[in-house]
Protein backbone atom coordinates (compact mmCIF):
# COMPACT_ATOMS: atom_id res chain seq x y z
CA UNK A 1 0.00 0.00 0.00
CA UNK A 2 1.26 3.53 -0.65
CA UNK A 3 1.59 6.87 1.65
CA UNK A 4 1.20 9.71 -0.74
CA UNK A 5 1.48 13.75 0.91
CA UNK A 6 0.67 16.75 0.00
CA UNK A 7 2.13 19.72 1.31
CA UNK A 8 1.43 23.48 0.94
CA UNK A 9 0.12 26.90 1.68
CA UNK A 10 -3.61 27.74 2.17
CA UNK A 11 -5.26 27.88 -0.72
CA UNK A 12 -2.79 25.49 -3.15
CA UNK A 13 -5.41 22.39 -2.95
CA UNK A 14 -3.94 20.12 -0.31
CA UNK A 15 -7.35 18.41 0.38
CA UNK A 16 -8.61 18.90 -2.66
CA UNK A 17 -5.54 16.33 -4.53
CA UNK A 18 -6.61 14.28 -1.46
CA UNK A 19 -10.18 13.87 -2.78
CA UNK A 20 -9.07 12.84 -6.36
CA UNK A 21 -6.59 10.74 -4.68
CA UNK A 22 -9.34 8.72 -3.31
CA UNK A 23 -11.76 9.19 -6.36
CA UNK A 24 -9.24 7.52 -8.34
CA UNK A 25 -8.22 4.56 -5.77
CA UNK A 26 -11.88 3.73 -5.16
CA UNK A 27 -12.57 3.80 -8.79
CA UNK A 28 -9.52 0.85 -8.97
CA UNK A 29 -10.50 -0.67 -5.59
CA UNK A 30 -13.89 -0.04 -4.38
CA UNK A 31 -14.84 -0.68 -1.10
CA UNK A 32 -16.52 -3.90 0.50
CA UNK A 33 -19.87 -4.21 2.03
CA UNK A 34 -17.76 -4.35 5.68
CA UNK A 35 -15.37 -1.36 4.49
CA UNK A 36 -15.45 1.92 4.91
CA UNK A 37 -12.86 5.51 4.54
CA UNK A 38 -11.76 6.82 7.80
CA UNK A 39 -10.89 10.61 7.57
CA UNK A 40 -8.66 12.06 10.83
CA UNK A 41 -8.06 15.69 11.72
CA UNK A 42 -6.95 17.23 15.15
CA UNK A 43 -9.45 20.11 14.76
CA UNK A 44 -12.89 19.88 14.55
CA UNK A 45 -13.01 22.75 12.71
CA UNK A 46 -11.03 21.28 9.36
CA UNK A 47 -13.10 17.54 10.48
CA UNK A 48 -16.37 19.24 9.33
CA UNK A 49 -14.64 20.63 6.13
CA UNK A 50 -12.89 17.74 5.77
CA UNK A 51 -16.74 15.59 6.47
CA UNK A 52 -18.38 18.23 3.91
CA UNK A 53 -15.91 17.56 0.81
CA UNK A 54 -16.63 13.63 1.66
CA UNK A 55 -20.00 13.73 1.71
CA UNK A 56 -19.76 15.23 -1.99
CA UNK A 57 -17.24 12.58 -2.83
CA UNK A 58 -17.89 8.73 -3.84
CA UNK A 59 -17.24 8.11 -0.45
CA UNK A 60 -20.35 9.61 0.82
CA UNK A 61 -22.35 7.36 3.53
CA UNK A 62 -19.31 5.27 3.40
CA UNK A 63 -16.85 6.95 5.25
CA UNK A 64 -15.85 7.65 8.93
CA UNK A 65 -14.77 11.50 10.20
CA UNK A 66 -13.21 11.93 13.41
CA UNK A 67 -10.64 13.89 15.10
CA UNK A 68 -7.49 11.72 16.41
CA UNK A 69 -8.24 11.93 19.79
CA UNK A 70 -11.26 10.59 19.36
CA UNK A 71 -10.21 7.81 17.19
CA UNK A 72 -7.60 6.99 19.79
CA UNK A 73 -10.33 7.05 22.44
CA UNK A 74 -12.65 4.70 20.09
CA UNK A 75 -9.87 1.85 19.48
CA UNK A 76 -9.23 1.69 23.44
CA UNK A 77 -12.78 1.92 24.79
CA UNK A 78 -12.72 -1.71 21.88
CA UNK A 79 -9.70 -3.03 22.88
CA UNK A 80 -9.90 -2.02 26.31
CA UNK A 81 -10.09 -6.21 28.02
CA UNK A 82 -6.53 -6.17 25.61
CA UNK A 83 -5.24 -3.17 27.56
CA UNK A 84 -6.86 -4.39 30.39
CA UNK A 85 -4.17 -7.18 31.09
CA UNK A 86 -1.13 -4.76 31.09
CA UNK A 87 -2.80 -3.30 34.07
CA UNK A 88 -2.92 0.36 32.81
CA UNK A 89 -5.71 2.83 33.58
CA UNK A 90 -7.08 5.74 32.07
CA UNK A 91 -9.02 8.54 33.88
CA UNK A 92 -12.12 9.79 31.47
CA UNK A 93 -13.43 12.06 33.89
CA UNK A 94 -13.14 15.25 31.92
CA UNK A 95 -11.40 17.70 34.02
CA UNK A 96 -8.11 15.26 33.89
CA UNK A 97 -8.42 13.47 31.21
CA UNK A 98 -4.80 13.59 29.38
CA UNK A 99 -5.99 12.77 25.77
CA UNK A 100 -2.01 12.24 24.94
CA UNK A 101 -2.42 9.51 27.33
CA UNK A 102 -5.27 8.09 25.39
CA UNK A 103 -3.16 8.53 22.51
CA UNK A 104 -0.26 6.62 23.45
CA UNK A 105 -1.92 3.63 24.54
CA UNK A 106 -4.18 3.58 21.31
CA UNK A 107 -0.65 3.58 19.64
CA UNK A 108 0.54 0.40 22.18
CA UNK A 109 -2.80 -0.93 20.82
CA UNK A 110 -2.03 -0.39 17.46
CA UNK A 111 1.74 -1.99 17.67
CA UNK A 112 -0.25 -5.18 18.14
CA UNK A 113 -0.18 -7.58 14.79
CA UNK A 114 -4.35 -8.18 15.14
CA UNK A 115 -5.33 -5.16 16.26
CA UNK A 116 -3.64 -3.51 13.35
CA UNK A 117 -5.13 -6.05 11.24
CA UNK A 118 -8.64 -5.52 12.52
CA UNK A 119 -8.42 -1.51 12.18
CA UNK A 120 -6.65 -2.04 8.55
CA UNK A 121 -9.42 -4.40 6.94
CA UNK A 122 -12.15 -2.38 8.39
CA UNK A 123 -10.37 0.98 6.64
CA UNK A 124 -8.43 0.63 3.77
CA UNK A 125 -8.27 3.80 2.82
CA UNK A 126 -7.18 6.42 6.03
CA UNK A 127 -6.99 10.21 5.45
CA UNK A 128 -4.44 12.76 7.45
CA UNK A 129 -5.65 16.22 6.72
CA UNK A 130 -3.24 19.12 8.94
CA UNK A 131 -0.96 16.51 10.07
CA UNK A 132 1.35 19.45 10.95
CA UNK A 133 -0.74 19.20 14.14
CA UNK A 134 0.13 15.94 15.11
CA UNK A 135 2.31 16.02 18.16
CA UNK A 136 4.70 12.58 18.52
CA UNK A 137 2.11 10.68 20.21
CA UNK A 138 -0.54 11.34 17.21
CA UNK A 139 1.99 10.88 14.52
CA UNK A 140 2.49 7.51 16.03
CA UNK A 141 -0.69 6.39 15.02
CA UNK A 142 0.26 7.23 11.10
CA UNK A 143 3.14 5.98 11.44
CA UNK A 144 1.81 2.24 11.94
CA UNK A 145 -0.44 2.48 9.21
CA UNK A 146 1.81 3.43 6.65
CA UNK A 147 2.65 0.70 4.31
CA UNK A 148 -0.74 -1.09 5.38
CA UNK A 149 -3.43 1.05 3.73
CA UNK A 150 -3.56 3.52 1.11
CA UNK A 151 -3.18 6.45 3.42
CA UNK A 152 -3.26 10.31 2.19
CA UNK A 153 -1.76 12.79 3.85
CA UNK A 154 -1.90 16.43 3.68
CA UNK A 155 -0.35 19.25 6.13
CA UNK A 156 1.69 22.46 5.75
CA UNK A 157 3.90 23.10 8.68
CA UNK A 158 3.78 27.00 8.74
CA UNK A 159 0.12 26.40 10.27
CA UNK A 160 1.49 24.19 12.96
CA UNK A 161 -0.42 25.06 16.08
CA UNK A 162 1.99 23.42 18.55
CA UNK A 163 5.63 24.33 18.15
CA UNK A 164 8.17 26.92 16.71
CA UNK A 165 10.14 24.49 14.70
CA UNK A 166 9.89 22.09 12.41
CA UNK A 167 6.96 19.40 13.42
CA UNK A 168 7.30 16.07 13.48
CA UNK A 169 5.23 15.15 10.53
CA UNK A 170 6.72 17.40 8.34
CA UNK A 171 10.17 15.81 8.81
CA UNK A 172 8.97 11.80 8.70
CA UNK A 173 7.13 12.59 5.44
CA UNK A 174 10.68 14.46 3.97
CA UNK A 175 12.37 11.05 5.28
CA UNK A 176 9.44 9.10 3.40
CA UNK A 177 9.88 11.17 0.43
CA UNK A 178 6.61 10.84 -0.18
CA UNK A 179 5.68 14.38 -0.54
CA UNK A 180 4.56 16.42 -3.42
CA UNK A 181 4.44 20.24 -2.87
CA UNK A 182 1.95 22.19 -4.28
CA UNK A 183 2.94 25.93 -4.99
CA UNK A 184 -0.07 27.37 -7.24
CA UNK A 185 -1.94 29.27 -5.10
CA UNK A 186 -5.87 28.53 -6.68
CA UNK A 187 -7.96 30.84 -4.02
CA UNK A 188 -6.41 33.90 -5.36
CA UNK A 189 -4.78 35.64 -7.86
CA UNK A 190 -4.35 39.49 -6.44
CA UNK A 191 -0.51 40.05 -6.35
CA UNK A 192 -0.69 42.14 -3.12
CA UNK A 193 -1.88 39.22 -1.09
CA UNK A 194 0.34 36.82 -2.37
CA UNK A 195 3.23 39.11 -1.51
CA UNK A 196 1.84 39.43 1.87
CA UNK A 197 1.42 35.89 2.46
CA UNK A 198 4.60 34.95 1.17
CA UNK A 199 6.51 37.96 3.53
CA UNK A 200 4.62 36.24 6.33
CA UNK A 201 5.50 32.62 5.44
CA UNK A 202 9.00 33.92 5.43
CA UNK A 203 9.42 36.29 8.35
CA UNK A 204 10.26 39.33 6.51
CA UNK A 205 8.67 42.59 7.00
CA UNK A 206 4.95 43.47 5.21
CA UNK A 207 5.33 46.47 3.20
CA UNK A 208 2.07 48.72 2.67
CA UNK A 209 1.22 48.27 -1.50
CA UNK A 210 -1.66 50.28 -3.14
CA UNK A 211 -3.91 47.06 -3.71
CA UNK A 212 -7.62 47.79 -2.85
CA UNK A 213 -7.76 44.06 -1.11
CA UNK A 214 -5.43 44.27 1.11
CA UNK A 215 -3.92 47.63 3.45
CA UNK A 216 -2.18 47.83 6.43
CA UNK A 217 -2.51 50.34 8.64
CA UNK A 218 -1.78 51.91 12.11
CA UNK A 219 -5.06 52.21 14.48
CA UNK A 220 -3.38 53.27 18.00
CA UNK A 221 -6.77 54.04 19.54
CA UNK A 222 -10.15 52.25 19.10
CA UNK A 223 -12.12 55.02 18.28
CA UNK A 224 -9.82 55.25 15.05
CA UNK A 225 -10.06 51.43 14.32
CA UNK A 226 -13.54 51.52 14.27
CA UNK A 227 -13.87 54.66 11.88
CA UNK A 228 -11.85 52.53 9.34
CA UNK A 229 -13.99 49.54 9.79
CA UNK A 230 -17.18 51.19 9.41
CA UNK A 231 -16.48 53.26 6.84
CA UNK A 232 -15.06 49.77 4.70
CA UNK A 233 -18.07 47.91 5.51
CA UNK A 234 -20.63 50.59 4.45
CA UNK A 235 -20.70 49.76 1.07
CA UNK A 236 -20.39 46.61 1.19
CA UNK A 237 -23.42 46.11 3.65
CA UNK A 238 -26.06 43.20 3.42
CA UNK A 239 -23.28 40.90 1.73
CA UNK A 240 -21.28 38.78 3.45
CA UNK A 241 -18.55 40.15 5.04
CA UNK A 242 -16.35 38.75 8.18
CA UNK A 243 -14.22 40.50 10.29
CA UNK A 244 -11.52 39.05 11.68
CA UNK A 245 -9.70 39.55 15.51
CA UNK A 246 -6.77 38.01 16.24
CA UNK A 247 -8.11 38.08 19.73
CA UNK A 248 -11.25 37.38 21.71
CA UNK A 249 -13.57 39.91 23.40
CA UNK A 250 -13.27 38.56 27.06
CA UNK A 251 -8.91 38.53 26.62
CA UNK A 252 -8.75 42.30 24.96
CA UNK A 253 -10.57 45.72 26.28
CA UNK A 254 -9.10 46.99 23.34
CA UNK A 255 -11.15 44.53 20.94
CA UNK A 256 -14.83 45.21 23.05
CA UNK A 257 -13.89 49.03 22.83
CA UNK A 258 -13.67 48.91 19.30
CA UNK A 259 -16.61 46.66 18.44
CA UNK A 260 -18.68 49.05 20.73
CA UNK A 261 -17.82 52.03 18.53
CA UNK A 262 -18.64 50.18 15.38
CA UNK A 263 -22.01 49.10 16.67
CA UNK A 264 -23.03 52.83 18.28
CA UNK A 265 -20.82 55.49 16.22
CA UNK A 266 -21.34 57.35 12.96
CA UNK A 267 -18.09 57.74 11.04
CA UNK A 268 -17.11 59.59 7.55
CA UNK A 269 -18.40 61.76 5.25
CA UNK A 270 -20.77 61.17 4.44
CA UNK A 271 -21.47 59.61 7.18
CA UNK A 272 -21.94 56.11 8.09
CA UNK A 273 -22.54 53.63 11.14
CA UNK A 274 -23.63 52.49 13.28
CA UNK A 275 -22.98 48.89 11.85
CA UNK A 276 -24.21 46.24 14.27
CA UNK A 277 -21.57 43.10 14.15
CA UNK A 278 -22.78 39.91 15.16
CA UNK A 279 -19.68 37.94 17.33
CA UNK A 280 -19.28 34.44 16.51
CA UNK A 281 -19.71 32.48 19.48
CA UNK A 282 -16.99 30.11 20.54
CA UNK A 283 -18.23 25.81 21.39
CA UNK A 284 -17.35 26.36 24.85
CA UNK A 285 -19.79 29.59 25.29
CA UNK A 286 -22.79 27.64 23.66
CA UNK A 287 -22.08 25.00 25.67
CA UNK A 288 -22.00 26.77 28.78
CA UNK A 289 -24.69 28.57 28.01
CA UNK A 290 -26.89 25.68 26.89
CA UNK A 291 -26.07 24.21 30.68
CA UNK A 292 -26.88 27.75 31.96
CA UNK A 293 -29.90 27.39 30.30
CA UNK A 294 -31.08 23.96 31.63
CA UNK A 295 -29.98 24.38 35.25
CA UNK A 296 -27.84 21.33 34.78
CA UNK A 297 -24.67 22.86 36.50
CA UNK A 298 -25.21 19.69 38.68
CA UNK A 299 -24.80 16.26 36.94
CA UNK A 300 -27.69 14.56 38.97
CA UNK A 301 -30.06 17.14 37.51
CA UNK A 302 -32.86 15.77 35.62
CA UNK A 303 -33.76 17.65 32.30
CA UNK A 304 -37.46 16.96 30.42
CA UNK A 305 -37.35 16.63 27.07
CA UNK A 306 -39.24 19.82 26.64
CA UNK A 307 -37.23 22.18 28.11
CA UNK A 308 -34.10 20.58 25.37
CA UNK A 309 -37.09 21.02 22.67
CA UNK A 310 -37.38 24.82 24.41
CA UNK A 311 -33.33 25.89 24.17
CA UNK A 312 -32.91 28.93 21.67
CA UNK A 313 -32.12 28.32 18.09
CA UNK A 314 -28.34 27.62 17.80
CA UNK A 315 -25.91 24.65 16.76
CA UNK A 316 -25.69 22.86 20.28
CA UNK A 317 -29.01 23.49 20.56
CA UNK A 318 -29.88 21.61 17.12
CA UNK A 319 -27.44 18.58 18.12
CA UNK A 320 -28.93 18.48 21.69
CA UNK A 321 -32.49 18.59 20.32
CA UNK A 322 -31.61 15.25 18.00
CA UNK A 323 -30.20 13.50 20.25
CA UNK A 324 -32.70 13.59 22.84
CA UNK A 325 -35.48 13.24 20.20
CA UNK A 326 -33.29 9.95 18.86
CA UNK A 327 -33.34 9.23 22.55
CA UNK A 328 -37.36 9.20 23.20
CA UNK A 329 -37.96 7.46 19.54
CA UNK A 330 -35.94 4.68 20.32
CA UNK A 331 -35.55 4.10 23.97
CA UNK A 332 -39.02 6.27 25.01
CA UNK A 333 -36.89 8.20 27.09
CA UNK A 334 -38.52 11.95 28.06
CA UNK A 335 -35.94 12.90 31.12
CA UNK A 336 -32.47 12.88 31.33
CA UNK A 337 -29.58 12.94 33.69
CA UNK A 338 -26.08 12.22 33.23
CA UNK A 339 -26.76 8.28 33.49
CA UNK A 340 -28.16 8.87 30.28
CA UNK A 341 -25.08 8.80 28.36
CA UNK A 342 -24.99 4.68 29.26
CA UNK A 343 -26.59 2.26 26.93
CA UNK A 344 -29.44 0.04 28.00
CA UNK A 345 -28.64 -2.89 30.90
CA UNK A 346 -26.23 -5.42 29.18
CA UNK A 347 -24.76 -3.37 26.45
CA UNK A 348 -21.37 -1.85 27.17
CA UNK A 349 -21.11 2.11 27.21
CA UNK A 350 -20.94 4.23 24.81
CA UNK A 351 -19.85 7.45 26.37
CA UNK A 352 -17.86 7.10 30.05
CA UNK A 353 -19.71 9.17 32.74
CA UNK A 354 -17.82 11.53 34.05
CA UNK A 355 -16.86 9.19 37.60
CA UNK A 356 -16.12 5.93 35.26
CA UNK A 357 -12.14 5.00 34.62
CA UNK A 358 -11.53 2.99 31.89
CA UNK A 359 -9.62 0.24 33.23
CA UNK A 360 -6.54 -0.41 30.38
Amino acid sequence: MITKAFTGCAGTGKTTNLLHELEEYLAVQPLSADQRVLALTFMHGSRHRLADRLARSSARRRYDCMTLDHFAWELCRRWRARLRARGCLISFDPNTTSFDAVCEAAGKLLACPDVLEWVVRRYPVIIIDEVQDCAPVRLALAKHFHGRVRMLVAGDDFQNLNRNDECPATIWLRELGIGQDLTVNHRTADAHLMAAAHALRQGTTLIPGTSTSLKIISCPAPAIAASFISQTMAPVSGKDVVLLSAARRENSDWVNQVIEFVATRTYGSPRVGPIKIHWEMTTERLTDEAIAALAIGNGDIEVKLAAILGLPQGPIARQMNRWAEHQRRVLGRTSFCAACYDDPPGKEPRVPSRDRTLAI
